[in-house]
């Protein structure tokens, strides 16, 4: 079972504390919804249909009409992208 500092969030999906993680929450939202914010509508809405719908990668590629290898890249480049200016900030 994952620790709350562990689990999935819509922001960075495998955020776990770190030395370079603020421990303080409050911190760690305005760090969250800074980054999400800055992204491309696209880019937030993909996630929210992933993380905050729980929608499957199948789910939504039939709803974006694209294929599932295409929206599986998507979500890695914007894991790791969310991961870089994390650690950037």
């Amino acid at each position: 079972m994952l620790t709350p500092t562990q689990q999935r969030s819509p922001v960075d999906p495998d955020a776990r504390e770190t030395p370079s993680t603020p421990s303080d929450p409050a911190i760690r939202e305005r760090l969250r919804s800074t980054i999400v914010r800055d992204l491309p509508h696209e880019d937030r809405l993909f996630l929210v249909l992933w993380y905050a719908e729980g929608l499957s990668a199948e789910e939504i590629a039939e709803l974006t009409h694209q294929p599932i290898e295409r929206v599986f890249d998507r979500h890695d480049r914007l894991v790791s992208h969310l991961r870089e200016r994390a650690h950037a900030a």
